[in-house]
């Protein structure tokens, strides 16, 4: 199929295909015995001419692409030729060939003129576009929003790996196949360079990009979203003055704890705590310094009873803590014992002592017993019985508190 003819040194066609002919709307028998310049264009003779010459004098071959005008159209055509020697061994002409790829060219150049479109169009998208390799995932194109996204200014062919690992990019692309796009997937970005993690919500469809298989990636930062997000869930489950959690995520913790401990025999237990002194406080210096006393509480309970599971305010002055699989009833009061002696150290607010202590009780059970309203309940009432006898001390709820609700049969 390949077009192909021989010419003697004088330039005289001597055979030729018909692949050859065709290309000038001839047969075979009419261009042989001819000069090229006598049926095809006059520029593409002379620069076949031109480049067969130096075969003529020794052997060689040239390679080149030509452009020519043939019936008023702009042609291409890759041009090959290699010296011809005789039976003799001496050179009787060349061997030549010429392709037309003009329309090779023309698809070539509406590829290219497709992909400077599609280019400009995603370089003024309002968010991160980037196409890459679906082979090798080198990326082929990412506007300025992209690169800014991803800190892409330095990288040298930077790839897809900088958002997804091999194999979960593997299975992206196999989801993209199956769903014929890939939407909507968060990912968590923290490079070198960037001072802070990023959230990207990104979005992936298959894209044939320069006569290539390819991966459009659309791509959206929505860090302040999830820091947003993130800062209404801690408001719903901390409380905006300590930090601590607050009666609601207490109460939800002591409910996932009942439906894991029901039936065991792990130890836990409950404690409540209480200020002494905190009205007073409030009543003479005011507000700032009993919002003081709140948070310095939270600090010097979290470094007490560094082994809770949770730490909570309840509210106003009353605080509570949840020990799972930490002791019974010796270790536990060994823990209240540590968090009377912490709090008993000063409150000091503007050079005066606040006059604080803490009342606490806690009552100690396992899980065969884990009614954690109940036990609630109970570290209360040890609470006000800590309360009742002189304050700044602990008392670990017993039977005995109730004698009323423990009866023998």
């Amino acid at each position: 199929p390949t077009p192909v003819y021989l010419k003697n040194r004088e330039g005289v066609l001597t055979r030729c295909n018909g692949a050859f002919a065709e290309l000038f709307g001839l047969d075979p028998e009419d261009a042989i015995g001819k000069r090229m310049a006598d049926f095809a264009p006059k520029s593409l003779a002379k620069t076949v001419g031109e480049l067969e010459a130096p075969l003529h004098e020794s052997d060689g071959q040239v390679r080149d692409e030509i452009t020519f005008a043939l019936n008023g159209n702009e042609c291409t055509a890759l041009f090959a030729a290699s010296t011809l020697r005789g039976p003799s061994g001496a050179i009787a002409g060349t061997i030549g060939s010429l392709i037309d790829v003009t329309s090779l060219k023309q698809a070539q150049a509406e590829v290219a003129e497709a992909s400077e479109r599609l280019t400009g169009l995603l370089e003024s998208a309002p968010i991160g576009v980037g196409i890459s390799s679906r082979e090798n995932g080198v990326f082929q194109f990412f506007n300025s929003t992209f690169a800014k996204m991803l800190g892409l200014a330095d990288e040298k062919e930077p790839s897809d790996s900088i958002l997804l690992s091999e194999r979960y990019r593997e299975q992206s692309l196999k989801d993209m196949d199956a769903l014929g796009e890939l939407q909507d997937v968060e990912i968590r970005l923290r490079r070198p360079e960037m001072s802070e993690a990023r959230w990207l919500k990104t979005s992936i469809e298959p894209l044939s990009f320069q006569g290539e298989e390819s991966v459009l990636w659309w791509t959206s930062d929505i860090t302040k979203q999830k820091h947003a997000a993130r800062e209404l869930q801690n408001k719903a489950n901390n409380d905006e003055l300590t930090g601590l959690a607050n009666r609601a995520r207490f109460m939800q913790k002591l409910d996932q704890c009942e439906n894991v401990l029901r039936g065991t025999d792990t130890p836990a237990a409950i404690f409540i705590l209480d200020l002494d002194g905190f009205k007073q406080l409030n009543d003479t210096q005011g507000h700032a310094a009993g919002d003081w006393v709140l948070i310095e509480t939270g600090k010097r309970l979290k470094r007490a009873a560094r082994r809770a599971e949770e730490v909570a305010r309840l509210g106003g002055d009353e605080f509570t803590l949840l020990f799972l699989n930490k002791g019974g009833e010796k270790e536990m009061t060994e823990a209240a014992d540590a968090i009377i002696a912490e709090m008993s150290q000063p409150f000091v607010w503007e050079r005066q002592d606040c006059g604080i202590s803490a009342s606490i009780g806690l009552a100690v059970f396992d899980g065969g017993s884990c009614d954690m309203s109940e036990q609630l309940r109970r570290a209360d009432k040890a609470m006000y019985e800590a309360k009742a006898a002189g304050k700044a001390q602990y008392c670990l709820y017993t039977p005995e508190l109730e004698p009323d609700l423990h009866t023998d049969d």
